[in-house]
Formats: C-alpha cells, sequence, structure tokens
C-alpha cells in the first residue's frame, strides 16, 4: 500500500516543481521587460537632456584662403580661438588681414576706409580693431572684384595656455 502512495506522492511533487520552474522563467521574462522598458525611457531622457541642456553657441564657420576656419563666438573678433579644419589645428586670430589685389592699383574705397601697407607686389595688410566684426570685413573685402584673395592671419602657435 505504501508503494501505490508514493507513485501519486512523487507524480504530484514532480508537477509541483516543474510549475515552479515555469512561473520563475515567466518572472524573469517579466523582469527584463521592465528593465529593458527602464532603460529606454532612461536613454530618451538622457537624450532631451542633451538636446535642450546644450546651450553652446553655434558653431560658425569663414573661408580664408582656402581654409575653413570654425569658431564658436558670435562674431570674429582679433584674439579669438578658431580651429582651421584642412590643418587641423587651433589658433588664435591676430587682426590682421593680408588682400591680394589683381593688380597693384588699390582701390580708392579701400584706400581711403582702411590704413594699408604694402607686403609685396599685389598683397597688403590691413589691421582690424579689437572690436572689428572680421567676418563681415572679409565678406565686405570679397566682395571686390579687384581684391583676388583675402586672408585672416591666424597664429598657431602651441602655447597650451592659448586655448
Amino acid at each position: 500500500m505504501v508503494k501505490k502512495n508514493i507513485i501519486p506522492c512523487v507524480l504530484f511533487a514532480s508537477v509541483i516543481v516543474l510549475s515552479g520552474c515555469e512561473n520563475d522563467v515567466k518572472n524573469k521574462d517579466s523582469n527584463n521587460k521592465h528593465k529593458i522598458e527602464t532603460i529606454v525611457k532612461r536613454e530618451k531622457n538622457i537624450q532631451i537632456k542633451d538636446v535642450t541642456e546644450n546651450n553652446t553657441p553655434q558653431k560658425k564657420s569663414i573661408f580664408s584662403s582656402g581654409d575653413k576656419l570654425i569658431f564658436e563666438s558670435e562674431i570674429l573678433q582679433k584674439g579669438n580661438i578658431v580651429f582651421n579644419q584642412t590643418m587641423g589645428r587651433k589658433g588664435v586670430v591676430t587682426g590682421a588681414v593680408v588682400i591680394t589685389l589683381e593688380d597693384d592699383l588699390v582701390p580708392a574705397d579701400i584706400k581711403n576706409r582702411y590704413s594699408l601697407s604694402k607686403l609685396s607686389q599685389h598683397n597688403y595688410k590691413l589691421l582690424a580693431d579689437k572690436d572689428d566684426d572680421l567676418q563681415k570685413l572679409i565678406n565686405t573685402l570679397n566682395s571686390y572684384k579687384e581684391i583676388s584673395n583675402v586672408e585672416i592671419s591666424v597664429d598657431y602657435s602651441p602655447i597650451n595656455t592659448q586655448f
């Protein structure tokens, strides 16, 4: 009689153990889903914070003698730090602008508006004031048909304290 009772007891115990394992697998799946949803929500929150907390100024760029200079200030002035994309280096704007003329005749408008110093044949340098917007100056100088090239002078000295 004991043998007859053992078989149903063993069968009953194995059913209980298996059902317990099955519930454990279901709980793990639901926990994983909860973890995945939490991670996705956290990533969305991080992305939203990154976009909203990004208060850095918009990067601007200007072409100077074929090189793209990138700066982060509102206006480009003497003393600003620029990144030369072609060279892959940072530098400080010196405030000097070198222009190359088609011929050696300086237009009267440029001669009257800016103080120029001759560097070589067809090349002149003008110095901007500390408060001058160099981007506007470059755009103005590029509008003259007599000027073939305009270049902002940038100091690329490897002084770490500058940057």
